[in-house]
């Protein structure tokens, strides 16, 4: 079939397959029939250890402005924790053949399964990476980076029709208006959703409730950052959550893909994507279940169940915020300063410029180095700032608040943060 997708797009997506994709990524479309129409959307979900829940959950789910749609599930664990297949993702592999009154399924080297649904309009393609299993070291990034290889390159083969590569997770549900998304747009590498917390209201027993609880307090934590990262005028305002990401296929090639890590691969495909093209955040709400996991070293699961134990929870004094939006307000005259001091980058600002805070933040992250690369590269006062933002990125961000974090300005207590108003922080009983 002749590809849909704009020609640059195509050029960037052959490139990037051919090259750095993940060498199964492009052996799955032979499961596929030729004559049939293309799908209008294709969702990516990593699974370890999930009940087939989430699966019955989507064959009911209506989406509208949806056709078909392609769920690209990668199941997988860790190499050399297992003997075996765990029984959870056994019994999710096998849950497409043996529910036969919903799919046919078709399987080929016990490596994949083609599951047509013959009641609704999403069919699932079931990746086995369980054995020998997945790298410890790249675990849930490697697992979304396969889905979304597989996803571009059924995208080349005109197998899928859509302007976006969705990811979630399988503890999400999503709203009917998940697919109602911007047409592909060369000025947007990526669209992230609102997420929201919350138990069906069936499934609110005490325990249930107090997961809720913890879980809430991190979400509230996670916007917390997000908005002082906004109030400081930071470019990479924006939520880092893998259950509710879109990317652009194109952008998504030209960074390399998902990173291959085990827990983090959302925050660092984010701020490369933004290094390209703005970041859009969509008020469509992903509905997340509260649970405490541990299949991930950090993020949401371990915090809750930090908090769940009753361990001390902190978090970024707001004073952090107020320097970052000293830091950043001086962007735009570095180039200036630069001119008026011959290239050479000794000072940062005249005397005062900046409090002693931010000041130091910056020198500990190596705001040096970015003075010598303007000085050497920098031809106008718009490219300096395209430049200085670039190198000044999220995880630059972060290191620079957490600089102030262990100097002047440590993490504060909950009772002392401005977003646990209004929230029950209480330690469970």
């Amino acid at each position: 079939m002749v590809s849909t997708q704009p020609l640059l797009q195509q050029k960037h997506a052959a490139k990037y397959s051919a090259q750095y994709a993940e060498p199964l990524a492009g052996v799955f479309a032979n499961a596929f029939n030729a004559e049939a129409p293309p799908y209008s959307h294709i969702l990516i979900i990593p699974a370890y250890n999930e009940s087939t829940a989430f699966v019955r959950q989507l064959i009911q789910q209506h989406f509208t402005r949806s056709s078909r749609i392609l769920v690209c599930l990668v199941i997988n664990q860790p190499a050399n924790k297992y003997t075996r297949i765990t029984r959870l993702n056994q019994r999710l592999f096998d849950f497409f053949t043996r529910d036969t009154q919903s799919f046919t399924c078709t399987s080929i080297d016990h490596v994949h399964q083609l599951a047509m649904s013959t009641k609704n309009t999403i069919d699932f393609l079931c990746i086995n990476s369980c054995q020998p299993g997945v790298n410890p070291k790249q675990g849930v990034g490697y697992a979304r980076k396969l889905g979304c290889d597989i996803a571009l390159d059924l995208m080349q083969r005109n197998i899928v029709q859509t302007g976006w590569l969705h990811c979630t997770d399988a503890d999400a549900t999503l709203p009917s208006t998940y697919f109602e998304t911007p047409s592909i747009d060369e000025n947007i590498s990526a669209l992230t959703y609102a997420v929201n917390h919350q138990f069906l209201p069936k499934a609110q027993g005490f325990y249930q409730l107090q997961t809720q609880q913890a879980n809430k307090l991190y979400e509230a934590s996670l916007l917390y950052y997000r908005d002082g990262l906004a109030t400081s005028g930071s470019p990479y305002a924006f939520n880092t959550i893998g259950s509710a990401i879109a990317a652009n296929p194109k952008h998504y090639s030209q960074v390399r893909g998902f990173p291959r890590r085990a827990a983090g691969e959302d925050f660092y495909l984010l701020n490369k994507l933004a290094k390209l093209a703005p970041v859009l955040e969509l008020k469509h709400t992903v509905t997340l279940k509260p649970r405490a996991s541990q299949r991930v070293p950090f993020g949401t699961g371990p915090a809750v169940r930090q908090l769940l134990n009753n361990e001390a929870f902190l978090d970024y004094n707001p004073k952090v915020f107020e320097c970052l939006k000293i830091a950043i307000a001086c962007l735009p005259k570095l180039y200036e300063r630069l001119n008026n001091i011959d290239n050479t980058p000794k000072v940062l600002l005249p005397p005062g410029a900046l409090n002693s805070a931010t000041e130091q933040a910056l020198k500990s992250i190596g705001i040096e180095q970015l003075l010598t690369h303007l000085s050497k590269q920098a031809k106008n006062p718009t490219q300096a700032l395209r430049m200085s933002h670039e190198w000044f990125d999220g995880f630059k961000t972060l290191k620079f608040i957490h600089a102030l974090s262990h100097g002047p300005y440590p993490k504060l207590g909950l009772e002392y943060l401005p977003y646990t108003e209004g929230l029950d922080y209480s330690k469970p009983k």
